[in-house]
């Protein structure tokens, strides 16, 4: 395992050419197109990340607001007659949404906590592979950034899907706080 977590990835791992006498003019560029691909997993999961943990702080503060702001002055001015709707607003309009953000804090969690990423193991820089063609090696490495970006991949396409679910939580939920506290403004006679 290399540092910061991350696995690595053999040459030798990645299937050999069959022909690795054969020129191969587009190798260079193929190695460059592969290793930008590299680059663009690298820099997605960093920005997942970064966003996660701006919204995992947002979520705390509306969490700790709505905890210092709890008011239990609100059932405490309506009759036993009209407590069924106020237990439901309240539920509605607050409970769910609490639910929401503790959802959403658990999937922006999900996003930042470090996963293993893999990359290109330096144990093959050797004599063998420096005596090799240029557009030979070339090819190797190119199709070991392939595999290489498809397994990352997979790992930010999951982030992905938990920042999204997180976004969305938290968006809903801030739509529903916002309507609790314009209604119980209006109930509480303004």
């Amino acid at each position: 395992m290399g540092k910061n977590n991350e696995k690595t990835a053999s040459v030798e791992d990645v299937e050999k050419s069959e022909g690795e006498n054969l020129e191969y003019p587009a190798a260079k560029l193929m190695l460059s197109i592969a290793q930008k691909e590299y680059e663009y997993e690298v820099d997605r999961k960093k920005t997942l990340e970064t966003r996660a943990g701006i919204f995992v702080a947002f979520t705390g503060v509306v969490l700790t607001f709505l905890s210092n702001n709890l008011k239990t002055s609100f059932f405490k001015s309506i009759g036993e007659d009209q407590f069924i709707l106020y237990a439901t607003i309240f539920a509605v309009f607050f409970v769910i949404p609490i639910i929401l953000l503790l959802v959403a804090l658990y999937s922006f969690v999900h996003v930042i906590i470090t996963k293993p990423y893999t990359r290109i193991e330096l144990k093959d820089f050797n004599d063998s592979h420096a005596k090799l063609k240029e557009d030979v090696t070339a090819v190797r490495y190119a199709k070991a950034y392939v595999k290489i970006v498809s397994l990352n991949s997979e790992k930010n396409n999951k982030k992905t899907k938990y920042f999204n679910t997180g976004v969305i939580c938290t968006s809903i939920s801030s739509v529903l706080l916002i309507l609790f506290y314009f209604i119980t403004f209006s109930l509480n006679g303004g």
